[in-house]
C-alpha cells in the first residue's frame, strides 16, 4: 500500500474516531437524546458505534495477519506466527463486541486466589495479562525481526498496542475505585471518555501499523 493512500486511510480513521468521541460528550453535556439513539453513541455501552467501530478495526487487523500469513507477503518471520497474531486479534475482535472478558470475570468471580477490585471487578486482568505475557514471550524472536526489519510499521503497531492497553487496562482499573459511585457521576464520565479515546486511538494506530508493517513495499 503506498505510503500518500496510507497517510489519507489514516486521516479518515481518525475523523471517525473523533466523531464518536464528539458524539458521545455532546450525548452526556449537552444535549439528551432519544434513549435509543443514546445507546448507539454511548461509549460506556454494549452494541453502540464506538464498540462497533472498534470491533470492525480488530478484525481487519486480524484480517491482514491472515491474508499476510497466506500470501507470504512477509518472508521475514513465519505464517505460524503471522496466524497466531491474526487469531490473537479475532479473538480481541470478539471480545469487544460481545464484550468477553466481563462474562470472564463472572465466570471466574468465584475463584478467589485471583486478584481483583472491590466488587469482584477486573478478574480478567490478571487472566488477560497473564495470556499476553505468555503470547509475547512465544512470540518474542518474531517481534524483533520485525522490529529490525520493518522498523517505522512496528514503531506505529506497538504505539497503537501500548494506547489500547493504557485505555482498556490501566484506565479501566482507575474507575474500579470510587468513581463509579453516584457522587462522582460527571468525573467517572471524563474517564469513560478518556478510556475509550486512548482505546479508539490504539485501535486505528494498531490497524494503521498493521498495514504499514506487513505490505509496506507495496
Amino acid at each position: 500500500m503506498q505510503k500518500q493512500a496510507l497517510i489519507r486511510l489514516a486521516i479518515a480513521l481518525f475523523a471517525v474516531d473523533l466523531v464518536l468521541l464528539a458524539g458521545y460528550l455532546v450525548g452526556i453535556f449537552l444535549v439528551v437524546p432519544n434513549p435509543h439513539i443514546f445507546k448507539l453513541i454511548n461509549l460506556d455501552a454494549e452494541a453502540s458505534l464506538g464498540s462497533w467501530f472498534s470491533a470492525s478495526q480488530l478484525l481487519w487487523t486480524g484480517t491482514i495477519f491472515a491474508v499476510a500469513a497466506y500470501s507470504r507477503s512477509n518472508s521475514s518471520v513465519s505464517s505460524l506466527f503471522l496466524t497466531t497474531c491474526a487469531l490473537a486479534f479475532f479473538f480481541l475482535s470478539a471480545d469487544e463486541a460481545a464484550s468477553i472478558h466481563e462474562k470472564v470475570t463472572m465466570i471466574f468471580k468465584g475463584v478467589h486466589f485471583l486478584p481483583r477490585f472491590s466488587g469482584n471487578h477486573g478478574v480478567w486482568i490478571p487472566i488477560y495479562l497473564l495470556a499476553g505475557g505468555l503470547f509475547v514471550i512465544a512470540t518474542r524472536r518474531s517481534w524483533l525481526i520485525l522490529w529490525q526489519d520493518r522498523r517505522e510499521g512496528t514503531t506505529v503497531f506497538l504505539v497503537g498496542v501500548a494506547l489500547f492497553i493504557f485505555g482498556a487496562v490501566a484506565l479501566e482499573i482507575v474507575s474500579y475505585g470510587g468513581l463509579r459511585d453516584i457522587s462522582n457521576r460527571n468525573y467517572y464520565l471524563y474517564q469513560v471518555f478518556f478510556e475509550e479515546a486512548f482505546e479508539l486511538a490504539g485501535v486505528t494506530t494498531i490497524l494503521i501499523g498493521t498495514i504499514r508493517m506487513l505490505f509496506h513495499s507495496r
